[in-house]
């Protein structure tokens, strides 16, 4: 005979585990439509503006500037600046390599930045990147060394990327 208190669900360890699921996943769509949905229409169109962010390099420390609007009015948000340097040097004589070299490193930063009131984001982030070329002695050549410098700005909040792309820093023999 059936107990009438206990309901069907409680009844077995399988139901009880599918029960467990069903409700976890009611809470998830309920906290999707009633809190997390409104902060992602808010930010559904955030986007980084190119031609107000820009990427500098000596060697030693990239210097990145960057714009974002679109993102909630008077909100926080989490932003990852990464920075790759890359240096690649010939060593030359008389028409003739010699030998050549690549070398790279990379440098993160994630901080948070508070918008203002019209839902824009400034920032300037300052990153160790030191990436030096060889010292060549005993032989009679000419170095020429290319810097290339790779940005890419990712707001870890609204989904906004921008990939500032490799450029020639500097290109001149030393």
């Amino acid at each position: 005979m059936r107990d009438p208190i206990v309901p069907v669900a409680y009844r077995s360890p399988g139901s009880r585990l599918l029960l467990g699921m069903l409700t976890a996943l009611s809470l998830v769509v309920v906290s999707l439509l009633f809190g997390g949905g409104r902060a992602w229409a808010a930010t559904a169109g955030a986007h980084f503006v190119p031609e107000a962010s820009s990427a500098t390099w000596n060697g030693k420390v990239a210097t990145v500037t960057f714009l974002e609007v679109g993102v909630a009015p008077n909100s926080s948000t989490t932003i990852s600046v990464e920075a790759t340097g890359a240096v690649d040097t010939v060593c030359e004589t008389g028409g003739t390599v010699l030998f050549s070299t690549h070398s790279s490193a990379t440098a993160t930063q994630v901080s948070d930045f508070s918008s203002d009131a019209d839902g824009t984001v400034t920032g300037i982030r300052e990153l160790v990147l030191a990436v030096q070329p060889p010292t060549v002695t005993g032989l009679n050549c000419t170095m020429r060394i290319t810097r290339t410098l790779t940005v890419v700005l990712r707001d870890l909040d609204t989904g906004a990327v921008l990939v500032i792309p490799g450029r020639v820093v500097s290109g001149t023999p030393v």
